[in-house]
């Protein structure tokens, strides 16, 4: 039975149902299947998951039962660290993993993600060519290199990479989203909806799909297909603080301002450092006629928004709100 299950997970996994896969994984390890065999898969799952300390806090000393297992877990280390924000200790990883395994190709995508962090675009893609020399069918890689060519601000090469990656990967569910993403970020909402399309045949009941259709609708400024959207994938995934956030923002262009404060409470007593949260709470309180709240949840940014002329204007109606027209002249100003 755990060896089953351990099987399904792994499918899982190379399909792009993660949290699906995570599960089934568990449950091996809970029916004493191998630790050597279950542990790598299952550090690729929480990678993707973005459960780095765990892989961190568990993993950090675990090794395969082959040598491309051991590098696999040491690429899941590595990622844990690059996520964690400890570089040079991921840079060990993936090096352990080229130790372990120099045919391993997912660990390349390691370097070249260490390169790009330092704007080395060229290594970086240099990483990915090694890579896809080592496996060419890999989507990771390709995928990869459009996110390099979107790090350097080259769009429409990276718009045309991703649809090349779906090209010869349909199923490669990350793309699809990477794609969705960039084309509603660059207002190609029509684009965007034919790409929801495409994700919705591939993957029509993953978590993601249904954020991805919240935002699309939303780009459409379709509010009430939006919250249906967003709703199912919190009944999927009830703590995803992006959908979470997603959800308030469309509960506020719904005019649904006391559903949006309660959401918004809730992801910045978790989460303080959400700026958008934070700004999208303070609008919400202005909008309730509450500016004494709007004031108190502003305080914690004003240091970081200088450069930000929208927040300005934001800062400057809260302190008019608030009796302080000074105050309100001296942002409405800058």
């Amino acid at each position: 039975l755990g060896e089953a299950r351990y099987l399904l997970g792994r499918t899982l996994l190379a399909s792009g149902d993660v949290p699906a896969a995570e599960k089934e994984l568990r449950r091996a390890r809970d029916l004493k299947y191998p630790a050597e065999k279950v542990d790598p898969p299952l550090a690729s799952a929480w990678a993707k998951l973005g459960r780095y300390q765990q892989i961190v806090d568990e993993l950090a000393q675990a090794k395969g039962s082959t040598p491309a297992e051991t590098a696999e877990l040491k690429t899941a280390l590595g990622q844990a660290e690059l996520g964690i924000g400890k570089p040079a200790l991921a840079k060990t990883a993936f090096a352990d993993a080229h130790a372990a395994d120099a045919t391993f190709a997912p660990a390349y995508l390691g370097d070249a993600v260490l390169a790009a962090r330092e704007s080395d675009f060229v290594s970086a893609m240099a990483a990915t060519d090694k890579a896809l020399a080592r496996a060419p069918a890999f989507a990771d890689a390709r995928q990869l290199k459009a996110d390099i060519l979107l790090a350097q601000g080259r769009v429409d090469e990276a718009i045309a990479a991703y649809r090349n990656v779906l090209a010869k990967n349909p199923d490669h569910i990350p793309a699809h989203w990477a794609l969705v993403g960039l084309l509603i970020r660059e207002n190609k909402t029509a684009d965007a909806d034919k790409a929801l399309a495409a994700l919705q045949a591939v993957a029509p009941k993953h978590p993601k799909t249904f954020y991805y259709e919240a935002l699309v609708r939303s780009a459409q400024r379709n509010y009430p297909a939006a919250r249906d959207a967003i709703q199912q994938e919190l009944a999927l995934v009830p703590d995803d603080p992006v959908g979470t956030v997603l959800s308030a923002a469309i509960d506020y262009e719904l005019r649904d301002y006391v559903h949006a404060e309660s959401t918004l409470v809730k992801t910045l007593a978790r989460t303080p450092q959400n700026d958008f949260a934070r700004r999208l709470l303070v609008s919400t309180y202005l909008q309730m006629r509450q500016p004494g709240k709007a004031l108190e949840t502003l305080k914690p940014m004003l240091a970081r928004i200088d450069r930000d002329p929208v927040m300005q204007s934001v800062a400057g109606e809260v302190y008019l709100q608030n009796g302080d027209p000074t105050a309100a002249a001296d942002y409405f100003e800058k």
